[in-house]
């Protein structure tokens, strides 16, 4: 059974390219984990804990997800392996480069949230005159079957929602505007 995926792990500010290349049917991995290929032999104890065969040696790990769980996004986790604690952030390639997508979209004044890519509104969690905290969800956007949260670049108020839930955007698409709180005070006092 042949599949193939390829993750990014980032640990301690390094990016690591791991890389399925082949699932045997005995449940065998072939992996390349940057230029070293290995085999890995997986056994599922639990919820987190996982006995793993790497090229003949026998480790007990334990893998505990930290990040929002709700944010697919989000691939922070904790490894828990020989006494040691390896807090890392794993995504799958096509999700990596939205997550640096969607940190893109907030460029420049953070008043505005754009599509990262082609996709369909999902659902919002704002409605105009809002406020929102920095990093707060705003909008889901479905992208390549993975759903995406874009979130508020900085704390401010909603004043203008450009889309509806189930509508078809494109990349760059404005979906909603935020004022920021300066701007809000600047309003305020003028």
């Amino acid at each position: 059974m042949t599949i193939q995926r390829k993750y990014v792990a980032e640990l301690n500010n390094e990016e690591r390219h791991v890389e399925i290349l082949k699932k045997h049917d005995d449940g065998v991995y072939d992996l390349r984990v940057g230029a070293r290929e290995v085999s890995v032999n997986p056994h599922f104890l639990g919820q987190h804990d996982v006995s793993l065969i790497i090229d003949g040696r026998s480790y007990d790990v334990v893998v505990e997800r930290v990040g929002d769980i709700n944010d697919t996004l989000d691939g922070r986790v904790a490894v828990k392996v020989q006494g040691r604690v390896i807090k890392l952030d794993i995504l799958e390639e096509r999700r990596r480069r939205m997550k640096a997508l969607s940190g893109d979209s907030f460029a420049g004044s953070g008043a505005q949230i754009e599509s990262p890519m082609p996709g369909k509104v999902l659902r919002l969690s704002v409605e105009e005159g809002d406020e929102v905290a920095e990093g707060e969800s705003v909008v889901v956007v479905e992208a390549m079957k993975m759903e995406n949260v874009l979130r508020a670049p900085c704390p401010g108020k909603i004043t203008s929602i450009k889309v509806r839930a189930g509508d078809t955007v494109d990349s760059g698409d404005i979906l909603v505007e935020i004022s920021s709180m300066e701007e809000e005070d600047e309003a305020e006092k003028g």
